[in-house]
C-alpha cells in the first residue's frame, strides 16, 4: 500500500487560495481536492509527480473541466507544465521534496521482499518444515 503526503498547511496556503480565486465559487475546495487527486494518482502510478494531459482529461468523474482546474493550479504555481515530457503533461511542483520517487519505492519494495524471503527461510529451518 502506498500513501500520499498532504500538509495541513495546504488549507491556508496562498497558492491554493490563488488557484481557488481563479476557479470562482467553491474554487478553494476544488483546487485543494484536485491537488489531492493528482497527488494520489501520481503516488499510485509512480510517476514522480507527472500527469499526462490525456489522463487528466479522463478525470471527468471528479471534475467537469479537469484541464481548467489544472491550468489554475499551474497559474498559481502548484503545478508546472512539463516541458521535458514527450507528451503534454503537468507535474506537481516539489513533488519529490515530499514524496518518495519511483526508484526509491522500487528499492524499498525489493529490500522488503528480500527481508521477508530471508525471514521465511530462517523460520522454516528449525521447525520441522521442509
Amino acid at each position: 500500500m502506498s500513501y500520499a503526503f498532504l500538509s495541513v498547511e495546504l488549507l491556508d496556503h496562498p497558492k491554493i487560495a490563488d488557484a481557488g480565486a481563479r476557479l470562482g465559487p467553491n474554487g478553494r475546495v476544488i483546487a485543494l481536492g484536485f491537488y489531492a487527486l493528482a497527488l494520489l494518482w501520481c503516488n499510485h502510478q509512480h510517476t514522480d509527480g507527472v500527469i499526462p494531459d490525456a489522463i487528466m482529461d479522463g478525470w471527468t468523474a471528479y471534475a467537469i473541466e479537469p484541464r481548467a482546474i489544472a491550468d489554475a493550479l499551474v497559474d498559481a504555481g502548484l503545478f508546472a507544465r512539463d516541458r521535458r515530457a514527450s507528451i503534454p503533461s503537468v507535474h506537481i511542483r516539489k513533488f519529490l521534496d515530499y514524496n518518495p520517487s519511483c526508484a526509491e519505492i522500487k528499492a524499498r519494495r525489493a529490500r522488503d521482499r528480500e527481508r521477508k524471503r530471508a525471514h521465511r527461510a530462517q523460520n522454516t529451518r528449525g521447525n520441522g518444515h521442509a
